[in-house]
Order: structure tokens, then sequence, then C-alpha cells
């Protein structure tokens, strides 16, 4: 759904990414391998092309984008939606084969293997793509469906990827709003008034019932009144009395060292276990990071029509704490 752009702050005008939201409702999310039935959360990418280096502070915010959104969400509706922990994915090309304007989104979305009606996605893209408009995905705006695309760049507003979300969560644009008579409940939602955000609310109207719609639905299972989850001290051994000195251990649980791979995907799934937490894993191909995840558990699929039949590929997984002790393990892999 395109929605006007008026300029507002949003990170900040240094170090701010664009941002693509692919909003898509549906009860199904899709994950980086394969679709996932009864998912009901946001799936969250950082996507970077061949020829840029991810930025680990745009994980961050991130981070607290989601977060400050779900909080609002929450503050609304009294229970929130869920989101995964966030995706950092590295493109097949370079920068220039990304096109432009609306060209970038629709490389991006098939590249991810993400279209219409596959679940949730809000894909932060690396500032170097030069997307420049914004798109949807015609939702119909019915129970359980919903979607919206729109790119943020540098400066825009963090209420437009509110509005967005709001749309994969099945929210029409209020009946009425944008004509000569509007009502003024119009400029009261971040449904039509998004550039209000965060001070603008939801509404809870007969011919408007967002808050009612959100309620009732599967991806609103997170209670506000939820606390920490009792992670220990990731700085210590769990204890609060010593530094955390032990690394994690990985276990790539496939492909098998020496495996040939047929067809056009290489999948890679691992897992890490720390005496505290593990807090990322990242997947090296012939020494290239080309995904990393949050979290001890990686499921990845690398495109393999740019490797020639015949030769190899080291595959390297890394785990890391929150300590910063990490351990890696490597496999080869033939075509």
């Amino acid at each position: 759904m395109r929605v006007g752009m008026r300029r507002m702050p949003w990170w900040g005008k240094s170090g701010a990414c664009a941002l693509l939201v692919l909003a898509l409702g549906a009860a199904a999310a899709w994950s980086s391998s394969e679709a996932q039935a009864d998912d009901y959360s946001v799936t969250v990418v950082y996507f970077y092309p061949s020829d840029q280096e991810p930025n680990r502070e745009y994980i961050a915010q991130i981070d607290g984008t989601m977060a400050g959104i779900q909080g609002w969400y929450g503050t609304q509706v009294g229970s929130t939606f869920s989101v995964d922990p966030v995706q950092v994915i590295r493109g097949q090309r370079n920068t220039a084969n990304y096109g432009q304007g609306g060209e970038i989104w629709g490389a991006v979305l098939r590249e991810l293997g993400y279209y219409c009606g596959t679940g949730i996605h809000v894909i932060f893209v690396h500032p170097s793509i030069p997307f420049t408009g914004g798109g949807s995905c015609d939702p119909t705006y019915e129970s359980g469906s919903g979607g919206g695309t729109t790119m943020f760049m540098e400066g825009h507003a963090i209420g437009i990827l509110a509005h967005e979300l709001g749309h994969a969560f099945a929210l029409p644009h209020p009946q009425g709003c944008g004509t000569t008579t509007e009502p003024t409940y119009c400029g009261d939602t971040v449904m039509w008034g998004w550039w209000g955000y965060p001070n603008v609310g939801l509404l809870d109207l007969k011919v408007a019932p967002e808050k009612q719609t959100l309620a009732s639905s599967p991806f609103f299972s997170v209670p506000m009144e939820g606390g920490p989850d009792g992670t220990p001290d990731s700085t210590t051994d769990g204890t609060g009395d010593e530094p955390d000195t032990v690394a994690p251990t990985v276990n790539i649980v496939s492909p098998s060292d020496g495996a040939r791979v047929k067809g056009r995907w290489l999948k890679v799934r691992a897992e890490g276990s720390d005496n505290v937490r593990v807090a990322e894993m990242e997947l090296y191909i012939d020494s290239q990071l080309v995904f990393s995840t949050t979290g001890a558990n990686l499921d990845y699929r690398w495109d393999m029509r740019g490797t020639a039949r015949g030769s190899s590929l080291t595959v390297t997984v890394n785990a890391r704490d929150e300590a910063g002790n990490s351990s890696a393990v490597q496999l080869t892999v033939s075509r």
C-alpha cells in the first residue's frame, strides 16, 4: 500500500539504513529455509548486497525499533506480536545489479524466496541499495490476510512501518479517510494518521474495529504483563561471580562433511550450545559471511546456481556468546 512520505526523524541522519517493509499477512510465516506451519511471528531480515559488509550497529537499531513497535501495539491492544531473531542475509548480487526504484524490492524478494501470502516479513536493506518508492501486495484485508510493502529511507518516519504492519495484521484504511468529507477519527489512528506515531492510537469503532480485530488475531498472543526471561548475565558463568571464559560448541546437523549437493540449494542446519547462552550463529561460504542469526539455531539455504559443477565449497559455522567467546566448525561439500 503506497503511503505519503512525510520527512520525519527515524534513526537520525547518520547510520540509518534503507528499509523494505514486506508485510505479508498469512496464517504461516516463512523462514529463510521453508514454510513453518502455525508460526505466528514476524520475520525480520537485514539484507545487504555482496559487495558490501553488514553494519553491526544496524542490528541493535533494528532490535530496538521492533521492540518499540511491539510495545506500542501492546499498549493499544493489551497483547502484542512476537518477533523472530534478526536474520542477517548476504545477497547474491552486488549493489548495481538490484536495479532502481520499484525494481529493487522485487529483486530482493525473489532472491529471498518471499512472496505474497507467505507470512509477515520486515526487511531492512543496506543503505547502498537505492530504493526511491513503495509497492504493495494487493491485500484483501480479510481475517488472517492483509499485506503491504514500503521502503524506508534515511529520515523517514517509523510510523510508516507501524502502519504497514497494521495492514499485515488485516487492518485496512478506515472508511472515508482521504475524501473531502474525511471523518475526524482518521487522524486518531496509525492506519491513516501514521505521521503522528507514537502519539496516535488504534480505533475501537463499529466502522473501524481495529483493536478488536487485533485482539482476536493469532499473531497477538504475547501478553503485555510478560517480564524478563530469566536469562543469566551473559558476562558471567551464570553465578554472577566469575567472568565467562567458556566458548560455545557448534554442531553442523547438515550437510555432512564431503557431501555432494544435488539441486539448487545447499541446506545448512547447525546448533550451538554454551554454558550461559549462545548469542549469535554465523555461516561462512568460502570465508565469506553469508548469513547470521541471533540465538543458538541456524537454518539457511545457499543458492548453488553460481557454483560450477565439480567444484567444492568450504562451509564454516561460527557460534559466539554474549561474553565474546567463539568457536567454529568447518566442512567441505562438492557440487
